[in-house]
């Protein structure tokens, strides 16, 4: 990491310039100085993320956060040596190792351009997609600078949604027991295709100066109104400093295929898509329902056991459909599938499918990993309930829940399977 003596000695040469009561003073105005001066260090990336920690320490004093003086007594510390300077980088928050990876890549790209290059060059470096959903939204990161000569300004940064559809993939997962970002969220909705990700997250125009000056880590954070997957792609106006000139950097490039950001329904993590704002409901109940049938011939095909190996094969089998979680999860997710599942039933008039989601219950209670109903899943009872107009027959679902004994529980199965 030959960047971090550089970083280190531009550090210092900067605090050397202010005074050592500035903590005490914390007058904005220094305090502004300071950063500016902090943002202009020739180590792509390294100045950006100092200056914005100062900012951020003036802001956060307020709220009983970091504040001046302990930002400054951590850039004091920085400069004793080249391990102190990445110790408070951790401190941070940042990912030393690809804060390392990026600043090599563009120092390469700027050694490989600097003499050449009289123009701007924005260039979007090192990108990454991340498909998090559900169980935080889904990444897009991304190192934003100018390669070239001059400066630009960016308005804004546009997300493109060139296609969606719906996702009639499902989730059967279920929750089990930050780096200084410029952080932009977005809600993608089926019906929206142009996201300025800059005015939406109130962030202003960005300035990007020559050789890297100011290049910041993007990361564009997606979220979904409903289950659907959208194809997207990155757009950026941009305008040459010098020359007045109007330009765009996309990303993927045109010749290329647009991004696709999926988001599957996933009940057991994201209850606000509903039966009623789904996307192809139809699709999505056939899918569950053909799950829910083979998960029940696994279950059906083997009798509970002591036998860790046993379980371990029945986990393997439920993986390969989706339940990555196995057997000790799977009446936790049906607790959480059910009710919105009877919904889609009644919506779409597919009532034999109540038929499907009991057998797979009655199997799931089998073993003894499988005991979750009885004590719980009274939502999920009332809504199979729901799905039914005779009050014998809904008595018999909620005796059937009730029921240990496999036989009883059987043998309710069976009256309740011939009556719908």
């Amino acid at each position: 990491m030959e960047w971090l003596t550089e970083a280190r000695k531009q550090v210092d040469g900067i605090l050397s310039k202010f005074p050592r009561d500035l903590a005490e003073a914390a007058k904005e105005t220094a305090v502004e100085l300071l950063s500016e001066e902090l943002k202009k260090i020739p180590v792509p990336l390294v100045g950006t993320i100092l200056s914005k920690a100062v900012k951020q320490a003036l802001k956060s004093r307020a709220a009983g956060g970091p504040g001046i003086g302990d930002v400054l007594e951590l850039l004091q510390d920085m400069q004793r040596s080249d391990d102190d300077f990445l110790h408070g980088l951790t401190a941070l928050g940042e990912d030393v190792d690809r804060l390392n990876a990026l600043i090599g890549s563009v120092v390469k790209l700027v050694e490989e351009t600097k003499s050449a290059l009289t123009v701007p060059k924005l260039i979007i470096s090192e990108p990454e997609y991340n498909p998090k959903y559900p169980v935080s939204d889904n990444e897009l990161n991304f190192c934003l600078m100018n390669i070239g000569g001059g400066a630009v300004k960016v308005p804004e940064m546009n997300l493109i949604v060139e296609k969606c559809e719906p996702e009639t993939k499902i989730d059967y997962t279920a929750p089990a027991a930050p780096p200084i970002f410029l952080r932009l969220k977005v809600r993608l909705s089926p019906n929206t295709f142009h996201y300025p990700l800059l005015q939406l997250n109130n962030e202003p125009f960005r300035r990007y100066g020559a050789h890297a000056e100011g290049a910041e880590d993007v990361c564009v954070q997606m979220s979904s109104e409903t289950n659907a997957r959208y194809y997207t792609r990155i757009r950026i106006p941009y305008k040459e400093m010098t020359t007045d000139q109007d330009k765009e950097l996309v990303y993927p490039p045109l010749d290329k295929p647009p991004i696709p950001v999926s988001f599957p329904y996933a009940p057991c993590w994201d209850r606000h898509v509903t039966p009623d704002n789904m996307l192809g409901r139809e699709a999505v109940l056939t899918e569950i329902i053909n799950t829910f049938g083979i998960a029940r011939l696994i279950l059906e095909e083997t009798s509970p056991s002591d036998d860790a190996a046993h379980y371990k094969l029945i986990d393997e089998k439920l993986h390969e459909i989706g339940f990555f979680m196995g057997l000790g999860y799977l009446p936790y997710v049906l607790d959480r599938f059910i009710p919105p599942v009877a919904r889609m039933i009644k919506a779409e008039k597919q009532y034999g499918a109540l038929k499907v989601v009991l057998e797979l219950t009655h199997q799931t209670m089998r073993y003894p990993r499988g005991q979750f109903f009885g004590g719980g899943g009274e939502e999920a009872i009332e809504a199979l309930c729901d799905l039914v107009d005779k009050e014998d027959v809904k008595r018999q679902i909620r005796e059937f829940f009730q029921k240990q004994d496999e036989q009883s529980r059987q043998e309710i199965l069976t009256k309740v399977c011939e009556a719908i």
